[in-house]
C-alpha cells in the first residue's frame, strides 16, 4: 500500500512539473496529454493502494466482499427489506464482477478496481475523483483538436460522452489540484487501514 502511494506521489510530482513549469514555456497540447497521462498513472496507483486496503480489511474480517456491492444494490436491498422484513433477502444486483474473490481482487482491471473503490467508500470526494479518473482516461484515448497552440489560451478540444470538452491550462490545473487533495485523503485512509 505504501509503495503504491509513494509511486502516486512521484507521478503527481511529475504532473506538477508539467502543469506548472512545462506549460508555462511550451503551451502545447502534447504537454497536456503528458500531464493527463501522469495524472492517470497517479490515480491508478492510488486506486491500487485503496484496493489493497480493502483486501486487508476483508482478510481481517472488518468487512466482507458483499460490502463491495453497488449502491443500487444496497438501495434495492433496503427497499425489499422494508417490503418483506421477515425474509432474509439477498441483494438482487451486485457488482458486475463475476470473478471477484479475495485472491484475484488485485488482478482486476483499473475500471473494475475503480468501481470497487467507488462502491466501498461512501465519501462524495471519492466518487468525484473516480469519475474524474474515468473521464481523464476517456479524454486521453479520444481524438482531439489543438486550438491556439503556443498561446496562453491553448485548448485541447475532445468529444467524450456525447459532449465537447475544452481543456485549457486552468482546467488541467484544477484537475491537478483536485487530485492532489484526493492524494491526502487516500494517505489518511491508508494510514488508518
Amino acid at each position: 500500500m505504501k509503495d503504491a502511494l509513494q509511486k502516486a506521489k512521484l507521478e503527481l510530482g511529475r504532473a506538477d512539473h508539467l502543469v506548472f513549469v512545462s506549460l508555462k514555456y511550451s503551451r502545447t497540447v502534447d504537454v497536456f496529454r503528458n500531464a493527463l497521462a501522469r495524472m492517470i498513472a497517479a490515480y491508478e496507483y492510488m486506486i491500487d493502494a485503496l484496493v489493497k486496503c480493502i483486501k486487508k480489511q476483508v482478510q481481517e474480517g472488518k468487512v466482507s466482499l458483499q460490502d463491495l456491492q453497488s449502491q443500487e444494490s444496497k438501495d434495492e436491498l433496503k427497499k425489499q427489506g422494508s417490503e418483506n422484513n421477515e425474509a432474509n433477502v439477498k441483494p438482487v444486483k451486485t457488482l458486475k464482477l463475476p470473478r471477484l474473490s479475495l485472491k484475484n481482487i488485485e488482478e482486476l482491471s483499473f475500471l473494475e478496481k475503480a468501481e470497487i473503490v467507488a462502491s466501498f467508500f461512501e465519501d462524495e470526494e471519492f466518487k468525484k475523483n473516480i469519475d474524474l479518473f474515468l473521464t481523464l482516461r476517456k479524454v486521453l484515448n479520444a481524438s482531439y483538436q489543438a486550438i491556439n497552440e503556443y498561446r496562453r489560451h491553448v485548448t485541447m478540444k475532445v468529444f467524450v460522452d456525447n459532449q465537447d470538452l475544452d481543456i485549457d491550462i486552468d482546467t488541467i490545473s484544477n484537475f491537478y489540484l483536485m487530485e492532489k487533495k484526493f492524494l491526502s485523503k487516500v494517505e489518511e485512509v491508508v494510514e488508518n487501514c
